[in-house]
Order: C-alpha cells, then sequence, then structure tokens
C-alpha cells in the first residue's frame, strides 16, 4: 500500500509543468471538446462509464466542471465518486466515453502528462525530507533553478501558515501541519486543477473544521479548479460551489449546496444531505397533501395532477415547538406528544409524536428546556414554504 502510494504520488509530482502539453503517441489526442469551445470548462467527462467485468461502478455520464470551481463528489461508500476522481487522474481508464482537461482529449495519457494536483488524505510526506523538501520536491523534478525553488517554496509556506516549521521533519509536526504540507506541496507548482481524495478524512471534528477553512481561503485566493472527495456532508456543504450527489454508480443530483438542502430532487438526496422528516401522502389537490395518517398539510408543490402518490421534507430547524398558548400564523399546526429529548450543544433534538407520524424538530439550546420534557403534550408549526414535495 506504501509503495502504490508513493508511486501515485512521485507520478502526480513528475507530471508534466504544462497541463495541456502532448508529445509522443499522446499527441494525435489533443483536441478541442466537441460541445463547447474549452474556455471555461476546465474538466469535461463525455459518456464515461467505467465497468469491471458484469459489475459497473459508474454508469454512463456527461459532466462539466467549469475553471475556477469547487466541485465536491458526494456520497456514500461505493457511490462511484473516488471512480469518478482516479478516471480524471489517468489512475484508470473508462470502459467507454472521453475525459478532456482544459479542452484537450487526455483518455489515454498516462497521470505524469496531466499536470494536476494531488492531495491525498494519508498525506503521503517523505518522512526522511524536511517540510522544505517536501514541498520543494515537485519543483526540483521539473528542474526549477535553486533560487526559483527557494522564492516559491517561501512563499507556498507563508501562505498554508508553514514558514516557521521549514526545517522539520513529517515527524515532528501534528496532523494537520503535515495535512497543510502536503497541500503546499501541491500549490507550489500551480496546477490549474487540483485533485484531493478525503484529506480530512483522519483528523478530529475541531482540526477538520479548521482546515476547511483554509481550503476554502486558499482556493477563494489561488482560483484553482478544485474537485474533492468526501462522504461528509457537512464537510461538502461548507466547501462547495457544486455538489455531485453519487448513489451507486449515478449522480443524484447536481447542484449547488443550496439546491440539495433545500430543493433536493428526490428522496435520496433529501435523507443523505441534512437531517429530515418525510411523510407520504397524496396530492388532494394544489399544494395539499394528506399523509397516510389523514392529515392534510399544506404545501409547497410543483405537482399538478391531484391523486398523486408523493413524499413531503420538513426539515427540523423549519419546525417550531410552540409554548403554552403561543400564537402562530404557520399555515401546518399539529398537536403531539414530545417522546425524546436531546442535546447536542448549541442545538437541541426534540422527537415529537404528531398526527400518527414521528416527526423531529430541531431549536436553539437554552439552559432550561423545563416546558418541553419526554412526555409533555406539545404543538408543532411550520409554515407552507417549508413543505416541499419531493419528485
Amino acid at each position: 500500500m506504501i509503495q502504490a502510494t508513493t508511486m501515485a504520488l512521485r507520478t502526480t509530482l513528475e507530471g508534466s509543468a504544462s497541463p495541456g502539453h502532448a508529445d509522443g503517441a499522446g499527441a494525435e489526442h489533443k483536441m478541442t471538446h466537441p460541445f463547447r469551445n474549452g474556455t471555461d470548462v476546465a474538466v469535461q467527462f463525455v459518456g464515461v462509464s467505467k465497468r469491471y467485468g458484469e459489475s459497473t461502478v459508474l454508469h454512463q455520464l456527461d459532466l462539466s466542471v467549469r475553471r475556477g470551481e469547487f466541485l465536491t463528489l458526494l456520497g456514500p461508500s461505493g457511490s462511484g465518486k473516488s471512480t469518478i476522481l482516479n478516471l480524471i487522474a489517468g489512475a484508470i481508464s473508462p470502459t467507454t466515453g472521453r475525459v478532456f482537461l482544459d479542452g484537450v482529449d487526455v483518455t489515454d495519457k498516462p497521470s505524469r502528462e496531466r499536470g494536476l494536483g494531488m492531495v491525498f488524505q494519508n498525506y503521503a510526506l517523505m518522512p526522511h525530507m524536511t517540510v522544505f523538501e517536501n514541498v520543494a520536491f515537485p519543483l526540483k523534478v521539473r528542474n526549477w533553478s535553486a533560487d526559483q525553488i527557494r522564492a516559491q517554496v517561501a512563499a507556498t509556506l507563508d501562505k498554508v501558515g508553514l514558514a516557521k516549521f521549514a526545517q522539520r521533519k513529517p515527524k515532528e509536526l501534528s496532523g494537520g501541519q503535515q495535512q497543510r504540507v502536503s497541500i503546499a506541496r501541491c500549490l507550489v507548482y500551480s496546477p490549474s486543477i487540483i485533485l484531493m481524495d478525503e484529506p480530512l478524512g483522519a483528523l478530529d471534528k475541531k482540526l477538520r473544521d479548521q482546515l476547511q477553512g483554509e481550503i476554502k481561503s486558499l482556493h477563494r485566493d489561488i482560483g484553482t479548479t478544485l474537485i474533492y472527495v468526501t462522504h461528509d456532508q457537512e464537510e461538502a456543504l461548507n466547501l462547495s460551489d457544486t455538489i455531485c450527489l453519487m448513489n451507486h454508480g449515478r449522480v443524484e443530483h447536481l447542484g449547488t449546496p443550496s439546491q440539495l438542502y433545500f430543493e433536493p430532487a428526490n428522496r435520496f438526496t433529501a435523507d443523505f444531505v441534512g437531517e429530515s422528516n418525510i411523510l407520504a401522502g397524496t396530492l388532494l389537490e394544489a399544494g395539499v397533501v394528506q399523509t397516510g395518517a389523514g392529515t392534510a398539510l399544506q404545501v409547497h408543490s410543483r405537482h399538478p395532477q391531484p391523486g398523486a402518490k408523493v413524499e413531503v421534507l420538513i426539515r427540523p430547524e423549519n419546525i417550531r415547538v410552540l409554548t403554552p398558548g403561543e400564537a402562530t400564523n404557520e399555515e401546518n399546526v399539529v398537536d403531539g406528544e414530545v417522546t425524546q429529548l436531546s442535546f447536542v450543544g448549541g442545538r437541541t433534538r426534540v422527537e415529537v409524536l404528531a398526527a400518527g407520524e414521528r416527526l423531529l424538530a430541531s431549536r436553539i439550546s437554552s439552559r432550561e428546556e423545563s416546558g418541553i420534557q419526554p412526555g409533555r403534550k406539545v404543538r408543532l408549526a411550520w409554515s407552507k414554504a417549508n413543505s416541499v414535495v419531493l419528485d
């Protein structure tokens, strides 16, 4: 495993300094993408799929990533997100279709000729080298002069906040500092496209949150195209311009974090991204759904067909737990009984049996929750606009 990682690292770091360079056998594949002029597209899949024997790990996919975009590949294990990353990197070849980078067909080019940057989950640092030497390595294999290397490495280490650690060995650094070295080593040669494969997966939550902010700032500052793999939904929502949600080798929803959260394309998206209440029912008329328990709900619906079987999404933070006698102008109000109260720091989760359904509400925590305890009768309220009918 260590040998495989080192080989992949060396292949990535020794890649051509010019992403669009092609020579020898690869030259005949250099072409402009047939559907776009390539000026605003960094990565494009055209009819790309991947099979291993009878098993399809990626169904046919057309995908475009804009220059400077932060695209996150999100999904459970085995959903196909790492397959997409490996196809871009050239670690594997597609079964069908073509892969374009910066308008050039690279389907048949090896990794070293793709000019990509790569950040690994396990850092892949060289233990015998100092921080400076690790970051300088990709410049040395590109035959930069010693003066150029010193200036470029110093500027990059300063950018990631590691200038004072330049002479330390990796073992003398924390996990977060080692990951920053890995990021610096990738940034130092200014690749036009950077791939990150769950780079924060081995870190604790507080450090992950800190490094998310740093990655976000770096992306904003350098403006490179960044493709990021994670199974952490909060990480994807925080970092991304666009999220590609995968499941069983297919794209479930491609859109902005806001679109995935507030307007999910289907039940899988609604259930995977954030906490959710999903109620099954029948559309009685435009804007009214009757649940299986017989409760009529006012909903935001794009379905014109009365009688259609639908599912309604209500996010827990959009459900208010009313205090006794509290008035409301929300369209949906139901009576229920608290079954469980869960304190999770800044938020308190309130589970309620109401209208024949188990509903989850989320509210800002306070020291005194005496009015809301298991066994207490409560009223829940939410607006029509926050009752989203799923396709």
